[in-house]
C-alpha cells in the first residue's frame, strides 16, 4: 500500500464559537488562585488554614469577574471536608450557596469520597439540612478527616461547634 504525500487536501476552516455569558450571569469554576479568595474569607471570619494546600479544590462563584461566593473541598481517602462555604451578603438567597454545595459534592465524589463532612455553627443547620446533610459527632468527624489541613488544625484549636455529614456514595451511579 502506497501513500501519495504529494496530494494536497484543503484545510478545514474551524471557527471557534464561544458562548458569551449574559451580563450579570453567575458562573462557578475551580480556581487555583487562593490569594484572590483568602481576603474574602478572612473578612467574613473564616479560617484559611491550608487553603493553598495542593490537594484542596477551591470553587469560586463569580459575577462580572467579581468573586461572590466560594467553597473548598479537602479529600482524604474516601471522605471529604466541605469548608469555607461563603456567599457575599448582597448575593444571598439566589441559590448560589446551593449551587456551590452541589459543586463541592461533585468535586468530592470525583476525588473518591463516599462521605462529605462540613463543620458549621447551629445557624447553618436549616440550610445544610435542605442540602441533605445530617448531624454528626464532631470529634468522630475530625478523627475521620485526619490528614486534611483544616481538620488537623481543629484537633488542637477551637473551631465550629457542630459537624454535618452527607452520604455521597451513590452519587454518579446510574440506576437502571
Amino acid at each position: 500500500m502506497t501513500t501519495d504525500s504529494s496530494r494536497s487536501f484543503p484545510r478545514a476552516r474551524v471557527k471557534k464559537v464561544r458562548e458569551r455569558a449574559a451580563p450579570d450571569a453567575i458562573s462557578l469554576a475551580q480556581t487555583h488562585n487562593a490569594a484572590r479568595i483568602r481576603p474574602l474569607l478572612e473578612a467574613a471570619g473564616f479560617l484559611t488554614v491550608g487553603l493553598d494546600h495542593p490537594g484542596i479544590c477551591v470553587i469560586a462563584a463569580t459575577r462580572n469577574a467579581e468573586v461572590i461566593g466560594v467553597v473548598a473541598v479537602e479529600t482524604i481517602v474516601d471522605c471529604a471536608l466541605m469548608r469555607s462555604l461563603f456567599v457575599t451578603p448582597s448575593m444571598r438567597r439566589r441559590g448560589i450557596g446551593t449551587r456551590l454545595v452541589a459543586a463541592a459534592r461533585a468535586a468530592a465524589v470525583t476525588r473518591g469520597a463516599r462521605t462529605l463532612y462540613t463543620l458549621a455553627d447551629a445557624a447553618a443547620a436549616p440550610f445544610l439540612a435542605r442540602c441533605g446533610f445530617g448531624a454528626a459527632d464532631y470529634r468522630a468527624a475530625l478523627d475521620e478527616l485526619s490528614g486534611c489541613p483544616l481538620a488537623d488544625y481543629l484537633q488542637t484549636h477551637r473551631g465550629p461547634a457542630l459537624a454535618w455529614k452527607l452520604d455521597v456514595s451513590a452519587d454518579g451511579i446510574i440506576n437502571r
